[in-house]
């Protein structure tokens, strides 16, 4: 019976541990292996700052994730000797303005949140031109949101939040019924790509 609560007391201990030293990550695609941070500075504010590199701890996570089956020893050292596992990545924000510079190295301003679907609550970002980058993985608009609440864990003010005129968009003509049509949309009266 001692053996049962004492080790029932370690398996406790041991996983409030492990939660409290939980590595944060940047977001790099739905596929890739994810950069652990070692260094943070001026979180929540106009300057907020994130550096990461991969670790063997990271390249262990990816091969037991995306390839099981594979000698995972060899997979590590492969993950290991990838131009991407030798990079710092660095993301950016201003968190007062609503601005970020995720690890792509461009800037995009925050527009408000998804609402329904994958990432719904999630923030939503406009690029330089204008345009709602989408929350698809090839997009990358949920890998910029998890860069964001690493960065500013706080939501921008109201007041804070970037006005930006509606993008513009060549007018269609109307149909024959004189109502817009609305196939060929992304879902906003806006062409689809």
């Amino acid at each position: 019976m001692f053996r049962r609560i004492a080790l029932t007391g370690i398996l406790v201990l041991g996983a409030a541990g492990s939660a409290a030293t939980a590595q944060e990550w940047l977001a790099i695609c739905g596929k890739c292996i994810t950069p652990s941070i070692f260094s943070k500075t001026g979180i929540g504010t106009a300057n907020a700052v994130a550096l990461a590199r991969v670790t063997p701890r990271d390249a262990e996570g990816y091969c037991a994730n995306w390839q099981p089956g594979a000698d995972q020893a060899a997979c590590v050292r492969e993950q290991l000797a990838t131009p991407e596992a030798q990079e710092t990545y660095r993301a950016s924000a201003d968190c007062i303005a609503g601005r970020i510079t995720p690890i792509d190295g461009k800037t995009y301003r925050l527009d408000g949140a998804w609402r329904g679907g994958i990432g719904d609550g999630r923030t939503r970002w406009r690029d330089a031109s204008g345009r709602v980058v989408g929350r698809d993985n090839a997009s990358g608009g949920l890998g910029i949101s998890q860069q964001w609440e690493l960065l500013c864990p706080k939501p921008v003010p109201a007041q804070a939040a970037p006005t930006h005129a509606a993008p513009t968009h060549a007018a269609r003509p109307p149909s024959r019924s004189g109502r817009r049509s609305k196939r060929n949309t992304d879902g906003n009266g806006c062409a689809a790509r």
